[in-house]
């Protein structure tokens, strides 16, 4: 899963814990939104749903 969010332009960082079951996907939302990285990552066999999104300041 994070070889393929790392190929999609505009994915910053992708921290993944599979004992956790979550992700972190840092992204820059004005090239990708989150509904491209959800498909991605079903279409790695994954769940995934949009949680807590967060702005970082620049």
């Amino acid at each position: 899963m994070q070889g393929a969010l790392s190929k999609i332009e505009g994915v910053r960082s992708a921290d993944i814990n599979l004992e956790e079951q979550r992700a972190v996907v840092k992204h820059t939302p004005e090239t990708v939104k989150p509904e491209q990285l959800i498909k991605v990552i079903e279409e790695a066999g994954f769940k995934a749903k949009e949680e807590n999104a967060q702005k970082e300041a620049d």
